[in-house]
């Protein structure tokens, strides 16, 4: 599929997102940068094969909370799994024909 770039991230980050059969979802990514790659592959571990629904509900404070980041990372870091998280949801809804999110 066509992958688009993450706006906000310090490093280049590019993901693609997949609508699958019985709307589940697969996303790829890839970046430049060690940590951002890292980011990347724990978001798209917990992420792919759910459901539309369920991944337009995760919240990325959440998530670096749950991960326990935030005290290991620079806000820009931080900002990183938010950025990423926010361009996921974004994509999956034009592939899934919903309208933009509110705070888009």
């Amino acid at each position: 599929g066509t992958s688009v770039k993450v706006p906000g991230c310090v490093s280049v980050v590019h993901i693609a997102v997949e609508l699958a059969g019985g709307n589940l979802v697969s996303v790829h990514g890839q970046s430049d940068a060690r940590v951002a790659r890292g980011m990347l592959a724990m978001l798209l571990e917990g992420l792919n094969g759910l459901d539309t629904a369920t991944i337009l509900s995760v919240d990325a404070a959440a998530v670096t909370e749950l991960a326990r980041l935030r005290s290991f990372l620079p806000p820009g870091r931080n900002d990183a799994i938010a950025n990423i998280l926010r361009c996921i949801h974004s994509e999956l809804r034009i592939k899934a024909g919903l309208a933009p999110a509110e705070d888009a």
